[in-house]
């Protein structure tokens, strides 16, 4: 398969993370911080098999999809995630609040998780509700947002093994668990 062909197979762009984990003053491991290490990767996610003749899917009960990506540095335990609909503050949100002015809600449905900011600012919220402008979260803001800032509908995978699967660095085929 040419490469401008398997490129346009990848229709969706995902962030990687890369979980970082600290030690507390005694060496006991803390929670994982997961941190962006490439964003705009090019990827494709779909529905995984139950098993394969090389036993890469199947492994894990909890795999319930497959990613291709274009070759990357990509490892188990790192995040992909993917942005499925996007929308813009139209005002300031300060601590606390849960009902945020967007510019729109198209794509963001109740339970579904958003990411709210970008980068080191970025929080995660779940939707209450989204109707016309008004965007409704089931637990109010950890910190301040400034009006510009991007709101995304979010899906999250962990990715739980990776491997060059054409074996010359054409591509990698990634199984995930979603999150």
């Amino acid at each position: 398969m040419g490469d401008t062909i398997f490129r346009e197979l990848l229709t969706e762009v995902a962030t990687i993370a890369r979980p970082r984990v600290a030690l507390d003053g005694e060496g006991v491991p803390k929670t994982p911080v997961y941190e962006a290490v490439e964003d705009g990767v090019a990827v494709r996610v779909g529905r995984a098999r139950t098993a394969s003749d090389d036993d890469l899917l199947g492994r894990d009960e909890d795999v319930t999809r497959v990613a291709y990506l274009e070759m990357t540095d990509l490892r188990p335990s790192d995040r992909l995630t993917i942005r499925t609909a996007e929308a813009l503050l139209v005002a300031d949100a300060e601590v606390g609040e849960t009902v945020l002015s967007v510019s729109g809600t198209e794509g963001f449905v109740e339970g579904a998780c958003v990411v709210i900011g970008a980068n080191g600012y970025a929080e995660e919220q779940i939707v209450a509700s989204a109707s016309g402008q008004v965007l409704v979260l089931m637990e109010g803001l950890a910190s301040e947002h400034e009006a510009g800032e991007a709101v995304a509908v979010a899906r999250r995978f962990e990715v739980i093994a990776v491997e060059d699967e054409a074996g010359e660095g054409h591509h990698l085929r990634a199984v995930v668990r979603e999150l």
